[in-house]
């Protein structure tokens, strides 16, 4: 959906939605109806045919198993659905988002993973891993299914001599901590990764999402943040020539070119915790960084915007204060609730092996967090890179 806001829902070739929950799977078809038509039923969403059980598999990671060839043979039926639609449109996949959760659906998101790799090899994947709140869901993923994410994403372990064995994937790494609402937790995530393609779309070395991840893969092991700010803009309406239609800002105002640089200030500001999309530290290093500033501007009218913007930065500073950061304008209209309208800033970094050892670090940051029947022990049960092969 966000995508189609940003002109850029051309970008997507298919959805591929697993799940096996009957409601689920309904309200994943009428939630999509509106962008089948748009595109005149051209956006293949491809959904599993096979469901054991009408309520899904709950919290049990292990329930699938009693069904798993029925289970795999509908996974292959899925991926060649992907692998036609690729021949159609004439391009293999550039990059795949793969959205993680560690609910019962886990291990075969591990499944859907290999087969996705083994059909589409040269593609970039992305996972985006949801960090869980429920307890249930929190032990599970301690105990066995973040052993087999890390089995999965081949990451290194330290009990390897040869690290050079592992081909090891980049990840966002999202927590449902940082807001109980997971809908505006998704929906800022949807906003961060359409405003970076729609930037790419705008000017030809803005760079992309493929772009930016390939180059992030080589930090902290791939392992990535994302900061979105959200501030409420003055606009004026008008009609344009094409399908999209956009709200012009009115650019000529310095009100708006001091309200932009003041949200790029703060978007890099450590102190603005509110931001993050997981429940880690914002560290400021010498580590490259990509920020994109969607704006509900005609693409006509952005470059004089973009302009009279990087000079008010010049003149503060801005690139000597942050010269490891990358950023780019995107005209961009996202719909919200109500008739204003808002910028868009997206901040993506990496997130530094010196403060995020493993993924233990990012789910407690102390160890004072855990329960006290965790407390201690946390290395030992199945959670953090190469943990959960213990003494082997």
């Amino acid at each position: 959906m966000r995508m189609g806001e940003a002109g850029m829902l051309d970008r997507v070739q298919s959805l591929l939605m697993y799940d096996c929950n009957q409601k689920s799977i309904d309200d994943i078809v009428a939630g999509t109806r509106v962008m089948r038509s748009e595109r005149g039923n051209r956006l293949p969403v491809i959904l599993p045919r096979y469901l054991p059980k009408v309520d899904g598999f709950l919290r049990d990671p292990n329930a699938f198993k009693d069904y798993y060839s029925h289970i795999q043979r509908d996974m292959e039926r899925m991926v060649d659905t992907l692998s036609r639609r690729a021949e159609e449109v004439g391009s293999p996949p550039q990059i795949i988002l793969e959205w993680f959760g560690f609910g019962g659906h886990a291990k075969l998101g591990v499944v859907l993973h290999q087969r996705l790799l083994e059909k589409f090899p040269e593609a970039i994947f992305l996972p985006i891993i949801l960090l869980p709140r429920d307890h249930v869901l929190e032990e599970n993923m301690r105990r066995e299914t973040w052993a087999a994410y890390e089995e999965m994403m081949q990451l290194p372990s330290p009990y390897s001599s040869n690290h050079a064995e592992f081909r090891g994937f980049p990840a966002i790494i999202t927590d449902n901590r940082i807001h109980r609402d997971v809908r505006l937790l998704d929906d800022r995530l949807a906003i961060g990764l359409a405003s970076l393609e729609s930037s790419m779309g705008y000017k030809v070395d803005s760079g992309s999402l493929s772009e930016t991840v390939n180059i992030f893969r080589g930090y902290s092991n791939g392992w990535f943040g994302m900061r979105v700010l959200s501030r409420r803009v003055d606009v004026a309406r008008a009609t344009m020539p094409h399908s999209q239609e956009l709200e012009v800002a009115n650019y000529d105002a310095k009100q708006l070119v001091w309200e932009t640089q003041n949200a790029m200030w703060d978007i890099v500001d450590q102190r603005r915790t509110d931001l993050d999309l997981a429940h880690h530290r914002f560290v400021e290093t010498d580590s490259l960084m990509r920020m994109v500033v969607g704006m509900p501007i005609v693409p006509a009218d952005l470059p004089k915007f973009e302009r009279d913007v990087n000079d008010d930065l010049d003149r503060k500073d801005f690139a000597l204060a942050y010269p490891n950061l990358v950023w780019s304008f995107a005209p961009v209209n996202f719909v919200q609730p109500g008739a204003d309208r808002h910028m868009y800033i997206t901040l993506f970094f990496p997130l530094q092996d010196s403060h995020i050892r493993s993924i233990t670090d990012i789910m407690r940051p102390s160890r004072d967090d855990a329960p006290a029947h965790l407390s201690g022990g946390l290395t030992q049960t199945g959670f953090g890179t190469g943990h959960y092969l213990g003494d082997k």
